[in-house]
């Protein structure tokens, strides 16, 4: 690492299997991201409790490249099935998680939900929102990417949702496209 801490080259920093006890590769892990700070692995089978709704198990590298468990994140209502967990993304400070086969007015038609690493409310309080004219298994959030201040959503085979990150909190700015 250079005089700021950021990293200089390449190297192997730890083995990959367990951050102080937590297995972050044992239960089916699809995702699997950094931000540099954290890493997070999406777990979207993952079992909370008696049923399955998926989950993310954030960890913390110190400035040693020590991996240390940070929290275990669910989403508010939990539902079995709902691959929570499924698509993960980084933005700085936020962490988006897709829960595509989560019930919103229709079997599977998902939601993703967005987590501010500085602010400990948004674990208990997430932003969430959805896409507009959702059919049954269109799984909003089998897909996340971001570029620049675009964030596109995958929903079924033939939608795509553009929001801008100014404007998340008005879902009225989506754009469907294909």
């Amino acid at each position: 690492r250079n005089e700021d801490g950021d990293p200089t080259s390449l190297q192997k920093v730890h083995t990959m299997t367990e951050a102080k006890g937590v297995n972050l590769l044992g239960e089916g892990g699809e995702e699997l991201l950094t931000n540099g700070q954290y890493l997070a692995a999406g777990i979207p089978a993952g079992t909370v409790g008696d049923s399955q709704p998926g989950r993310v198990e954030l960890v913390r590298i110190t400035d040693s490249n020590e991996l240390v468990h940070d929290r275990t994140i669910t989403a508010p209502e939990t539902a079995d099935g709902m691959k929570f967990g499924e698509s993960i993304l980084f933005d700085g400070n936020l962490l988006y998680v897709s829960a595509p086969m989560e019930d919103v007015n229709q079997s599977g038609t998902g939601k993703v939900y967005v987590y501010d690493l500085n602010n400990e409310a948004s674990f208990k309080h997430p932003m969430m929102f959805t896409g507009t004219d959702l059919q049954t298994g269109d799984r909003f959030g089998g897909e996340l990417s971001l570029a620049g201040d675009r964030l596109a959503i995958s929903a079924g085979e033939d939608s795509l949702y553009l929001f801008q990150k100014a404007r998340l909190t008005n879902v009225s700015n989506v754009i469907s496209i294909f």
